[in-house]
């Protein structure tokens, strides 16, 4: 029985959640002295302990180099794929000419496998290793038809070449299974700390709603009642294709200053806010803004969810 796969404990991107531990970890050393006070545990060298950490997640190999490397790995096999099929079509005349009207004698090269295993790299180095055989086999009657020893050793070469990049391949799956495991153990250990940090600094920060709102894990993986106001930003939906989440608006509650950025799903909060009714904002660079007034705020007992939609500048 296999183990379970170890899969992440937050629901953003791999990128932004390094980039979100980066600058929580700055914010936690402005506020260190507060966090011991309060837990000695926060004392240094935690900075370092969490840092290492950062460091170690960012040096993981990133999913989309590994998909990368085993694109190249796929395109190298079926390039070889395609060379082990055009070298059997190429031989296909001469052994006919070697061989007229000798059907069970084509077989033998594999003229009746041909169609099962075109498409099979496994097999495909089965094959062409009998063909290759078969060919050795009866080498004098082949020169005779001037398919030449040349040609019968390409007929290995094709093979090897195949059986190299097929083996490349397959190791490199192996391998890969590994190398996102390591990444996904060294990101949620990253992650770990972030969610240590932001426990404690909401009970830190709570008589201040600015200082709770730095606290806040990304509104993705936020425990939604402790915000009293989220939402997600996204682009028009424009069928067939859905509406898409937007990373990096800003959000701005125009009557207390207070903004937050969307993380990678789009998705934003705001912490515990006095409650009244207020403007948002949403902005970012090369989107037109949109503001939405009349927001009425109670707190995280009864929390606000107001999504927005940005067209991108003409």
């Amino acid at each position: 029985m296999s183990a379970n796969p170890i899969v992440r404990l937050y629901k953003v991107a791999d990128a932004y959640i390094i980039e979100f531990a980066k600058t929580l970890r700055g914010l936690f050393i402005t506020d260190q002295a507060a966090f011991v006070a309060r837990d000695l545990s926060f004392a240094s060298p935690y900075e370092n302990t969490w840092l290492a950490a950062i460091d170690a997640a960012e040096a993981q190999p990133s999913d989309q180099g590994v998909e990368a490397e085993l694109t190249q790995l796929t395109a190298d096999v079926d390039a070889q794929m395609e060379l082990c099929r055009n070298t059997f079509q190429d031989a296909k005349p001469f052994i006919k000419k070697a061989f007229p009207d000798m059907p069970g004698r084509w077989n033998q090269f594999g003229f009746a496998d041909y169609d099962r295993v075109r498409k099979n790299q496994a097999f495909m180095i089965q094959f062409m290793d009998d063909l290759h055989a078969a060919a050795v086999r009866y080498a004098p009657e082949l020169n005779a038809a001037n398919f030449t020893p040349a040609m019968v050793a390409e007929l290995e070469t094709r093979k090897s070449a195949l059986d190299t990049a097929n083996d490349a391949q397959e190791q490199f799956k192996k391998m890969m299974l590994n190398a996102t495991e390591q990444r996904v153990i060294a990101l949620n250990t990253m992650y770990g700390f972030c969610t240590t940090v932001c426990e404690t600094g909401k009970l830190v920060m709570r008589n201040s709603y600015a200082g709770y709102q730095r606290y806040l894990l990304p509104a993705s993986d936020e425990a939604p009642n402790v915000m009293a106001l989220l939402g997600r930003v996204t682009t028009m939906d424009m069928p067939p294709n859905p509406a898409v989440g937007i990373e990096g608006v800003t959000v701005t509650i125009v009557q207390l200053g207070l903004d937050t950025t969307t993380d990678s799903n789009g998705n934003y909060g705001f912490g515990p806010i006095p409650a009244g009714t207020y403007n948002l904002r949403f902005s970012k660079a090369g989107f037109m803004g949109n503001d939405v007034a009349g927001v009425v705020v109670v707190g995280p007992e009864s929390p606000v969810t107001v999504n927005a939609t940005l067209m991108p500048m003409p």
